[in-house]
């Protein structure tokens, strides 16, 4: 089976070991099961990686669109990526991409590869996943995709991974498609891996560890602000739906978090709003802004204090670039509550008012 290996530059080596190793060690284990490993790039021979090391690789970029091709075409693509690309490969990626789909070969993606899929045309009315980070902006972007928070999703054969560790268990699931259970285990129990993941185990966050030893009440109402971040939903309701009073959820929450739970669930949705502006495009003042608070607050003042961050500065346009907006500017944010944008004279900062509410 020959399978090609193609490196982005800023690519993360964690991912491409947990590509390489598995199957290395697959071979070495079992000598009936041929594999035909290569690695390439989507440009230069040498690639550089997130840590700043080069890899060269054996294969260029032409060789790669003809290792697709014919009767010994290659099997299997994983396209390895970092977080982030380069907008220049984008051309060669979807080109890439495009050709191996036709041929009918098993495209694999770590790291930002659900974005370059998704450019391409691979995940129409599909499923994809991304790092939980870019999450929200890919849904955000790619309304006929659904965006999962899973460590690989498999859709329309295109598999999709956030890369890093994650990456091992779609390879590991990736293995056992093709030989197996009893050759997985053994090869599992060479690696030291007790058991792999499934593909639709939710990504680790920095809360994850902790709600491994949560009470299981909290952990249903935390699943619940997690999941209506965009529509949100009263405190009370939430509470009535795991089955607790609004004092047993605040001694619960003051117990295990330190916040009182609206305060929690401003802080996740304060979060949710940082990560839509950080990685999206979209012009501040012309952004779907979903997190809508009841109370008049400046958006721009909250942000900066709890998240040390403007959102001007994030708004997709460089400084000297950014357009100047118009003194007074309306923005229907959503369906409940319309907006008024206003630019203070001498203040590169928008203050948010809420002036009417449509019901």
């Amino acid at each position: 089976m020959r399978i090609l290996i193609v490196l982005v530059p800023g690519f993360s080596h964690l991912s491409l070991g947990a590509i390489l190793e598995p199957l290395h060690r697959l071979s070495a284990l079992d000598p009936q099961t041929t594999l035909r490993v290569e690695v390439s790039s989507v440009a230069e021979r040498q690639v550089p990686s997130t840590t700043g090391l080069n890899v060269t690789c054996e294969l260029s970029f032409s060789d790669s669109l003809q290792a697709l091709k014919g009767p010994d075409r290659a099997r299997a693509l994983f396209l390895c990526c970092g977080l982030r690309s380069p907008y220049k490969s984008q051309d060669n990626i979807q080109k890439l991409l495009r050709l191996a789909h036709r041929a009918g070969t098993e495209i694999l993606g770590t790291g930002c590869a659900a974005w370059k899929m998704a450019d391409a045309g691979l995940l129409q009315n599909g499923a994809g996943t991304v790092h939980w980070t870019t999450l929200p902006a890919f849904a955000e972007r790619h309304h006929n995709i659904s965006a999962r928070d899973a460590l690989f999703v498999t859709s329309n054969d295109v598999t999709s991974t956030p890369g890093e560790a994650a990456a091992l268990d779609m390879v590991i699931a990736f293995i056992q498609r093709h030989v197996g259970d009893d050759l997985t285990q053994q090869l599992c129990a060479q690696l030291m891996i007790s058991f792999p993941r499934l593909g639709n185990t939710d990504q680790p966050r920095e809360q994850t560890g902790f709600l491994r030893g949560a009470p299981p009440k909290l952990r249903q109402i935390l699943d619940l602000m997690s999941n209506h971040l965009e529509d949100p939903l009263l405190v009370r309701d939430i509470t009535a739906r795991v089955g607790l009073s609004m004092r047993q959820t605040e001694r619960l929450f003051a117990a295990h978090l330190d916040h009182p739970p609206k305060a929690y669930y401003r802080k996740l949705r304060l979060q949710h709003g940082r990560l839509l502006i950080e990685h999206t495009q979209c012009q501040f003042w012309k952004f779907h802004w979903q997190p809508d608070f009841q109370i008049v607050v400046s958006l721009a003042n909250i942000t900066g204090m709890n998240l040390a961050f403007h959102p001007v500065i994030h708004d997709g346009h460089p400084r000297s670039k950014r357009p100047k907006p118009a003194t007074r500017k309306s923005v229907v944010c959503s369906r409940r509550f319309r907006f008024l944008f206003i630019l203070p004279p001498k203040f590169e900062i928008y203050s948010l008012i809420k002036i009417s509410i449509n019901k």
